[in-house]
């Protein structure tokens, strides 16, 4: 079991790691920095909460490290994610809705960004979430932090095996994986069963709706990449890139994946000639639709720009 001690000490060995001290004020100041222990490094910032709890550590993170990737739930099994605040969130009273404690580091303030709150069980799993969020192959190893609990027995979180696959599943897996190496086999695996983070991070952007036909319901929707998966060898961070991904209902999703609707270089959706009159007045395409502006970026262009050029049947 970790204890903020042990975090706090494990955070302090991180090369580059500083401490961050709480913004002076009314009612805040030194009495408002005991409630936890804050660190910076590389623009992010970390809150670890100064009182354990039976699950070991809570800490408040931004949701994205300091590459620019989403939080990969599923590779944490040990570090659940117990709130999200998307950007702009405001809590019950109007404040920023989680421990000011936190929300005054810069980058887990959810007026500018999105921020989270996670329980660490084991100091392994700590290791391993420090070193995702602050972009880092290696600084204090995961056994090294094992060693600051003596009766600590983390056992390392394992890749999904069979017993949490179906049979389907599996075969499809078996089937899809045949001419990849080892480690390009265990990475679809990851992300096959990592969707869920993939999909959050989409949700986080608009919330439970189909970007093209405003459809809600979460379970309506499905998060589709633009570059497929596929095509990714050579560009393997756009797997789990929320940029190369679209939100869509599942009419959407099929019609998009299948290259039979595109968007053009203003943002316009084209439609293949082989789409059915019936398709084309059910996805709401009788007039020009757009892709809403609060969706455009210059990444996710680029990655329609490909689906244009490579998937579109035009």
């Amino acid at each position: 079991m970790i204890t903020p001690e042990i975090a706090k000490t494990i955070t302090e060995k991180i090369d580059g790691i500083t401490p961050f001290f709480a913004e002076i004020g009314p009612k805040k100041g030194v009495a408002h920095v005991d409630k936890t222990y804050r660190f910076g490094r590389s623009g992010r910032h970390i809150a670890i909460v100064r009182k354990g709890t039976q699950n070991g550590v809570t800490i408040y993170m931004n949701q994205r490290s300091v590459s620019g990737d989403i939080f990969p739930e599923n590779t944490f099994p040990q570090a659940i994610v117990t709130e999200r605040y998307p950007m702009g969130y405001q809590g019950k009273t109007g404040d920023k809705g989680l421990s000011s404690s936190a929300a005054r580091l810069p980058s887990i303030n959810p007026k500018f960004n999105s921020a989270m709150r996670v329980s660490v069980s084991t100091p392994a799993e700590f290791q391993r979430v420090l070193n995702w969020y602050f972009s880092i192959k290696e600084s204090f190893t995961v056994k090294e932090a094992e060693r600051l609990v003596t009766d600590s027995k983390a056992a390392q979180p394992q890749a999904p095996n069979s017993s949490m696959i179906t049979d389907n599943v599996q075969r499809t897996l078996e089937s899809d994986t045949t001419n990849l190496s080892a480690g390009e086999r265990e990475a679809v695996v990851k992300v096959r069963f990592g969707q869920g983070a993939f999909r959050s991070a989409l949700l986080d952007i608009a919330g439970e709706v189909c970007w093209m036909s405003g459809i809600e319901g979460k379970e309506l929707l499905i998060a589709s990449h633009i570059q497929p998966w596929a095509h990714c060898e050579n560009n393997p961070d756009a797997r789990g890139c929320c940029d190369n991904g679209l939100l869509l209902s599942s009419l959407w999703d099929a019609a998009f994946d299948a290259g039979l609707v595109a968007f053009d270089e203003e943002w316009r959706v084209l439609k293949s000639s082989i789409l059915s009159q019936s398709a084309r007045k059910c996805l709401g395409l009788e007039e020009e639709r757009f892709l809403p502006e609060k969706f455009r970026n210059a990444r996710r262009e680029e990655y329609l720009k490909y689906h244009r050029k490579v998937v579109f049947k035009g």
